[in-house]
């Protein structure tokens, strides 16, 4: 779903000719690389690795909501 609801909004935004592509390609290139990155490297060092990363890193963004409702 969303994929599907990505490519939507890419056609739409596209239609409208509202991309910024000079921006757009790199950061879609950076994206890729790094899930590929990401996927080999909780591959290689498993749920003991990933799982304390996740939880450190969900910590941290609602950290950051937090301050940014102040």
């Amino acid at each position: 779903m969303n994929f599907a609801s990505n490519i939507a909004s890419l056609g739409t935004f596209m239609y409208l000719g509202l991309v910024n592509y000079s921006i757009g390609i790199p950061m879609g290139i950076a994206m890729i690389g790094g899930a590929l990155l990401g996927s080999r490297i909780a591959i290689r060092k498993g749920a003991a690795y990933v799982r304390p990363l996740f939880i450190a890193v969900t910590a941290l963004l609602i950290g950051k909501q937090l301050l940014d409702l102040i």
